[in-house]
């Protein structure tokens, strides 16, 4: 009948490959265990969405959800996504693996700092307060 993109008065917040965030819940006829039918995961009550694949999510019942792709999501607190959304860089744990010439595999124990999103793959969008809040796809123009 229609994509989740296009649902009147339900934009998608956050999505991914293999799932999307709604701002209001599904239609009823939408919700179902046929093919192509959808189901609701989780109830959310707060979420932070710092970039593609790093979120902070409070589900209804109070238990977190958490994704930070290249750290350990559960070294983060809901502090450091924000800070991400607000311009700052967050330092966090990481262990980086890697594979000698001779077959070793060593794991070394470093600090990574995460930069928050420039824009260089989808256009930034911010509020009358400067903070951002959303992105638009780039549009590139042949010449």
């Amino acid at each position: 009948k229609y994509g989740y993109k296009t649902i009147p008065g339900n934009p998608p917040i956050y999505h991914d490959t293999d799932g999307f965030i709604l701002r209001n819940e599904l239609p009823a006829d939408m919700v179902n265990d046929k093919l192509g039918g959808l189901k609701c995961e989780m109830v959310i009550q707060r979420a932070v969405f710092a970039s593609p694949k790093v979120y902070h999510i409070t589900k209804a019942d109070g238990q977190t959800y958490k994704k930070w792709k290249g750290a350990d999501a559960e070294l983060a607190t809901e502090q450091d996504y924000i800070a991400l959304t607000e311009g700052k860089s967050v330092t966090l744990p990481t262990i980086t693996t890697y594979k000698r010439k001779n077959g070793d595999v060593v794991c070394k124990k470093t600090n990574k700092t995460f930069k928050p999103p420039t824009g260089d793959k989808r256009r930034m969008v911010y509020d009358e307060t400067g903070k951002w809040v959303s992105t638009k796809p780039l549009v590139v123009h042949d010449y």
